[in-house]
C-alpha cells in the first residue's frame, strides 16, 4: 500500500514537471523562438568576421604585395642607361648610398600603405622587410621610426618586430635601447627560435658599452643553451677573447 502511494506520487511528479515544461514552452514560444534567432546570428556574425577579417588581411597583403615585387625588380635590375664604370660602382658595397636613389619613391609609397594598416599581420611583416631594406642601404633611422610606429598583431609578429629594431639601434649606438628590445624577445618562452640570435646581439650591446662581465654572461648563455648553433659559435669566439683580455689585465 505504501509502496503504491509513492509511487504516485512520483508519477504525479513526473507529470506536474512534464505539464510545467509544456506550458513554459508554450506561453513563452515567441520568445524562445527569437532567443534561437539571436543565438543562431551571433553564430553566424562570428563565422561572417572571421571571413571579412581573413578577406581583409588577402587584400592588404596583395596591395603590399605590389610595392614589394617592384622594390625587389629595382634592386636587382640596373638603369640601361648607366656605362660599364657606373655599373661597377653600384655593384660596390661602399655606393649603396647611391643605389637607395633608385628604390627611395617606391619605398616611401610602401611605407605610406603599412602605415594605413599598420595593425595587420600583412603590414607588419612588410614593415619587417621594408626596415632590412632600409638597414642594408644604412638607412638606419628610417628602420627605426617605421619599426617604432607599427602596432604588431600578435606576440610572435611583436618578437619579430623587437628583435629587428634591436638590430637597427645596435647599428645606431643606442646599445641600452637595443637590450632593452632583445629583453622583450628572450622574456618570451613561446618564440624560443628568436633566443640564441636575441641574447648574443645582447651580449654584443653589453662588449660595445664595455660592460664584459655582463656580456660574457650572456655569450656563456648562448654557447651553453645553445651548442651546436652558428650564434653559439660567435658567442665562443667572444668568450675566448674576453678570457684573454681578463687574464691580461689581472697579469699587468
Amino acid at each position: 500500500m505504501a509502496k503504491n502511494k509513492e509511487r504516485n506520487v512520483t508519477e504525479t511528479s513526473k507529470v506536474s514537471l512534464t505539464d510545467k515544461i509544456t506550458k513554459f514552452t508554450q506561453d513563452n514560444g515567441p520568445k524562445l523562438a527569437v532567443a534561437l534567432i539571436i543565438f543562431a546570428a551571433l553564430g553566424l556574425s562570428f563565422v561572417g568576421y572571421g571571413k571579412y577579417k581573413a578577406h581583409k588581411e588577402l587584400k592588404i597583403e596583395s596591395e603590399l604585395y605590389s610595392f614589394r615585387a617592384e622594390m625587389e625588380t629595382l634592386q636587382k635590375n640596373e638603369p640601361d642607361s648607366m656605362d660599364k664604370e657606373a655599373k661597377s660602382e653600384a655593384k660596390n658595397p661602399i655606393n649603396k648610398e647611391a643605389r637607395f636613389e633608385d628604390i627611395e619613391s617606391v619605398a616611401k609609397k610602401f611605407e605610406a600603405a603599412i602605415m594605413n594598416n599598420k595593425s595587420s599581420a600583412a603590414a607588419t611583416t612588410s614593415a619587417i622587410e621594408l626596415a632590412g631594406t632600409y638597414t642594408k642601404f644604412k638607412k638606419f633611422d628610417l628602420a627605426k621610426n617605421l619599426l617604432s610606429k607599427i602596432s604588431p598583431s600578435s606576440e610572435v609578429l611583436s618578437s619579430l618586430v623587437s628583435n629587428q629594431l634591436a638590430t637597427v639601434l645596435f647599428e645606431l649606438g643606442e646599445f641600452e635601447n637595443a637590450i632593452k628590445a632583445l629583453d622583450k624577445v628572450i622574456k618570451s618562452d613561446k618564440h624560443s627560435f628568436l633566443h640564441p640570435d636575441a641574447l648574443l646581439k645582447k651580449g654584443l650591446s653589453y662588449y660595445k658599452m664595455g660592460q664584459n662581465e655582463k656580456a660574457l654572461a650572456s655569450f656563456e648563455q648562448v654557447s651553453e643553451e645553445f651548442t651546436g648553433k652558428s650564434s653559439a659559435e660567435t658567442a665562443d669566439k667572444y668568450i675566448r677573447v674576453l678570457k684573454f683580455k681578463a687574464k691580461s689585465s689581472s697579469s699587468n
